[in-house]
């Protein structure tokens, strides 16, 4: 039996919420699991356009290979205290269009994917030639008003074997407000590639979420890979992991409680992070709570590497990726040093290629404080 909250008291969510049942239909085999108010399987030609959708138990709207799709002047919101209540996920398709609209809810605003990532009572079908996972691609998403406990925008490839390729995304004309995290991109399993993806003209604030069930530590950006399992077989389905590339950062502005995390976690060079661009970004660190400073990586499927590393907030923080462009960055720390701060505006590390410089770091010394290890 699911239970769903029907309330939370105003004043203080952590001292109890009132549930209410939902039995699942056939007593056991959900399928997809709770309902959602929304969803669309198999689908083309479709419009969504000024409606409401709200308190939904589930993912709030699912797209699952649909093509020529648009959203316009949608209002979506769920309780920001309660898991799974994605406010938008697209599963495989072409040509989707989502503008003019405000998304407030507990998980993920939007989440984009090739494939799945939970069990499903049918088969996911595979596309000739080659029999691969239907892509995603052609995606354009504008003029949006975010929040999440969360990430606010996140595209993956998470949780199953069956993603195939990720392409051809683009973000535009954003504003993100209290969310857990800004923008994710994070591959882990499949055998597709996840390549230009493109974020312009986006403001982001961000605080951390004292609640552990959801993951991001306050970040603006992050970009991860770690493959799943670490370690693959020839002829297991992730072996061929093609790795996250070129996705560019467009005149965006943060102010946030951690930093920006890119990092790729693969052994033998599997699932690389190559050009990354990180044009006019405009990062500052604002004091947040009390909550210990860390990078954290969930989701980690495979445990040969931990989701939760304690560290010192940098302003940018880069692990083992192949190359990353900066042009016009900045990084600043706002305020009075923290503890948990490192004051190091750029932190590079391992196999990492960086090309550019900051354009200014701005810390308490008022010195430049980068620090780049190859």
């Amino acid at each position: 039996m699911w239970q769903m909250i029907e309330s939370f008291p105003p004043e203080n969510f952590s001292r109890g919420f009132k549930q209410k049942p939902w039995r699942c239909p056939d007593e056991g085999d959900c399928g997809d699991g709770r309902p959602k108010n929304l969803a669309f399987i198999d689908s083309s030609e479709i419009t969504v356009q000024g409606v409401s959708l709200v308190d939904s138990s589930d993912w709030t709207q699912l797209f699952r290979r649909c093509h020529n799709v648009l959203e316009d002047h949608v209002f979506v919101e769920g309780d920001l205290h309660w898991g799974n209540n994605d406010g938008l996920d697209v599963e495989s398709g072409s040509n989707l269009i989502f503008s003019n609209s405000i998304f407030r809810t507990g998980d993920d605003c939007l989440a984009f994917r090739s494939g799945n990532c939970n069990p499903l009572r049918t088969p996911w079908p595979l596309k000739p030639p080659g029999f691969q996972i239907e892509p995603l691609t052609n995606v354009r998403v504008s003029n949006m008003s975010l929040t999440s406990s969360s990430a606010a925008i996140k595209v993956e490839a998470l949780f199953q074997v069956n993603h195939g390729n990720l392409s051809n995304l683009k973000f535009d004309n954003i504003r993100i407000t209290q969310s857990n995290r800004g923008i994710g991109v994070w591959q882990r399993d499949g055998n597709g590639t996840l390549t230009d993806v493109s974020f312009s003209n986006v403001n982001i604030e961000t605080h951390r979420v004292p609640m552990a069930e959801f993951w991001g530590s306050g970040e603006p950006l992050v970009v991860t890979s770690i493959p799943s399992p670490c370690v693959p077989s020839s002829g297991h389905p992730n072996f061929d992991l093609k790795g996250i590339s070129r996705v560019s950062f467009q005149n965006i502005s943060a102010r946030s409680e951690g930093g920006a995390l890119f990092a790729s976690r693969g052994q033998n060079n599997r699932g690389q992070l190559s050009q990354i661009v990180l044009d006019r970004v405009n990062i500052t660190i604002s004091k947040g709570g009390s909550l210990a400073p860390q990078h954290d990586y969930r989701p980690v499927e495979d445990k040969c590497t931990a989701e939760i590393v304690p560290a010192l907030v940098d302003g940018i923080f880069v692990e083992n990726v192949a190359s990353i462009q900066l042009r016009g960055v900045t990084v600043g720390f706002n305020g009075q040093k923290q503890p948990g701060w490192s004051m190091q505006c750029l932190n590079a590390t391992g196999a990492t290629h960086v090309v550019g410089a900051l354009k200014n770091c701005d810390n308490s010394s008022k010195q430049n404080n980068t620090r780049v290890v190859y």
